[in-house]
């Protein structure tokens, strides 16, 4: 027990004492209440004004584009960072952060609304030659179709006629690996010569440029980490 000398209405060891200390004890906890609820306001207000919160960035914002261009023409991290005086590690994370699925593309609305579909164009591999190919065709209301993988080959025009998508009307391709059973389709929509934007990780990209290079197209194709 605790007792004070100077201030007996504090003598824990009576009712009244101990009556006073609860008293002030929830005074406490609901000015602790109060003190978060308008921390976490604040810094709503401060996020919805576009205040930057946390430390200041390393990079401004034309190095990040600059280094997204680099690394996607086959630049490593690690040079760039050398280069700049910073960590690899800030390098990646600013481009992966400006190519970020949900941050910088509309297709985000899609787990904000209803009405997404998603239509297996195939789910074979190259050990099943009788089934077609992986590839996702996912629409959206509001949103342009997005390409998955490729179906492995020219099945993919086959494939989209079936459910009666014009090839001409993809816009948007994701290439999850380097496996040809998953970006084995791209000559088909490079020879249909359709602006597409092309979606890959890095090592992939050089398996899309030797497509390129044979059907002797030219396209954007960003990094996705």
């Amino acid at each position: 027990m605790i007792k004070v000398l100077d201030k007996p209405h504090l003598d824990l060891t009576t009712p009244i004492g101990r009556g006073f200390i609860a008293f002030l004890s929830a005074l406490a906890e609901d000015e602790r209440q109060r003190i978060v609820k308008r921390a976490n306001d604040g810094r709503v207000a401060a996020r919805r004004r576009g205040v930057h919160m946390g430390r200041k960035p390393k990079l401004t914002e034309l190095q990040r584009r600059v280094g997204r261009e680099r690394i996607a023409k086959g630049e490593s991290a690690r040079s760039i960072a050398r280069e700049w005086g910073v960590a690899h590690t800030t390098v990646a994370r600013a481009v992966a952060q400006d190519v970020s699925w949900s941050r910088t593309h509309e297709w985000r609305k899609w787990t904000e609304g209803e009405g997404m579909e998603i239509t297996f164009l195939g789910t074979g591999s190259p050990m099943a030659p009788e089934r077609c190919a992986t590839g996702l065709l996912v629409t959206a209301p509001g949103c342009e179709p997005l390409l998955i993988d490729t179906c492995g080959g020219f099945e993919l025009p086959r494939q989209l006629a079936r459910i009666g998508q014009p090839i001409g009307g993809l816009r948007n391709v994701v290439v999850t690996h380097k496996h040809m059973d998953h970006m084995g389709g791209m000559p088909a929509l490079f020879i249909a010569t359709i602006p597409l934007k092309i979606y890959a990780s890095a090592d992939t990209h050089a398996g899309i440029r030797d497509f390129m290079q044979w059907t002797r197209t030219s396209m954007p194709c960003t990094s996705l980490t």
